[in-house]
């Protein structure tokens, strides 16, 4: 289903099952209204991250979804680059929903219309 997404977890492959790998705690983080004029995902990132969740580290080792309709508007530039500050602000991986942004984006890459649905 979320198409658009960062990860700080890699494993090489390895036959059975990885020591120590884990399904991480997850947090829907629905985000209501629009952003302002002038407002990115970079700022959006400051203002909400760093001074929410890196201070206290709650963000360490979840995974974050972001929904709601000010997410809706983002584009797919915007959307990666929100997956990536997970990561930096400790988060295991940042994720947004499948839906038309996503899917013409996959499109513009080449990939078929079979492969992907929102």
């Amino acid at each position: 289903m979320a198409q658009c997404m960062a990860t700080a977890m890699s494993v090489d492959p390895m036959p059975g099952p990885v020591p120590g790998l884990r399904v991480p705690e997850s947090w829907k983080i629905i985000v209501k209204g629009v952003f302002p004029k002038g407002v990115y995902a970079k700022g959006f990132h400051a203002s909400f991250y760093w001074l929410q969740w890196k201070a206290d580290g709650a963000a360490l080792t979840r995974a974050l979804e972001f929904t709601g309709p000010a997410m809706d508007g983002r584009s797919m530039a915007g959307r990666l680059c929100m997956s990536n500050m997970a990561v930096e602000c400790g988060a295991k991986v940042g994720l947004f929903n499948s839906d038309e942004v996503t899917r013409k984006f996959l499109e513009s890459c080449g990939r078929p219309e079979g492969l992907h649905s929102p």
